[in-house]
């Protein structure tokens, strides 16, 4: 289901814009399973209900089960369980780890159109009732959408897409400046990289996407400074893909310099 631009997902769960720690998720690890509610997978829909696709002015904090119950749903060969909307489209998550009743999923949702929306929430099944603990900022497919969640050792970590317009902020953790007039591609289709972060320390890697510049004229054409930052990532994958929070950071500072990227107010 989630097959992104050149087959290479990437991503970047926005944390409270990127750089604020995840709050601690006191579970064990447990193999991936459906959540089964009287006897019965939980429905896809009920996620909807706490997590809808347009953000409501007051947080959605639980639902009741008897209300979004459908029966129909999937499971796939990789835990995700799946409903389609009458209307087109689809909803659907994969649990990550649970204990007892709560529970850390990835949902993932498509109104129909080419927006496919995911995050990362903690969730508690409290007799009839489905609550909202804890949810992680969501994203449509290259633009902040969910690569990975694990819980590992007693943490939690995700790893989000981010293109090259995101490459700024995320290194330098500026929530509220972005880089120059986006001289840089940021489609949600432009996935040329994912960040991981860890609960707690906040970003800790990126992985380039080597596959990002093969074909690249679409945004060579669009974005002033995108043929000098092709040029540049091309250098570094030549090198390595994976790199510290440091190394991103240097060759973040670098590529600013080079192609005379400017840093000015944008996102918030």
């Amino acid at each position: 289901m989630k097959v992104y631009k050149k087959d290479f997902l990437l991503s970047i769960v926005m944390m409270g814009m990127m750089g604020t720690p995840m709050e601690a998720f006191a579970m064990e690890a447990a193999a991936q399973e459906a959540i089964v509610w009287q006897g019965n997978v939980l429905s896809p829909y009920c996620f909807d209900e706490i997590n809808p696709l347009e953000n409501p002015p007051e947080p959605i904090l639980k639902t009741a089960i008897t209300t979004c119950q459908k029966n129909g749903a999937k499971i796939d060969s990789d835990g995700w369980v799946n409903m389609d909307y009458p209307e087109g489209g689809y909803t659907s998550y994969k649990v990550i780890s649970h204990d007892k009743n709560a529970y850390l999923v990835e949902t993932e949702v498509s109104g129909g159109g080419s927006g496919r929306f995911s995050n990362v929430m903690k969730v508690n099944v409290d007799g009839d009732e489905l609550k909202l603990v804890k949810r992680y900022s969501r994203g449509d497919r290259c633009n902040g959408g969910v690569h990975s969640a694990e819980f590992q050792d007693g943490k939690v970590y995700i790893s989000y897409n981010i293109t090259p317009a995101d490459f700024y902020w995320v290194a330098y953790e500026k929530k509220g400046e972005e880089a120059g007039n986006q001289g840089l591609e940021g489609s949600a289709q432009s996935c040329f990289a994912f960040a991981r972060y860890e609960e707690g320390e906040g970003l800790i890697s990126v992985e380039l996407n080597p596959n990002a510049i093969e074909d690249d004229s679409w945004g060579e054409s669009r974005f002033p400074a995108q043929k000098c930052f092709n040029n540049l990532f091309a250098n570094q994958i030549k090198k390595t893909t994976h790199l510290s929070k440091e190394e991103f950071k240097e060759f973040v500072g670098n590529v600013m310099s080079a192609c005379k990227i400017n840093v000015s107010k944008g996102k918030s």
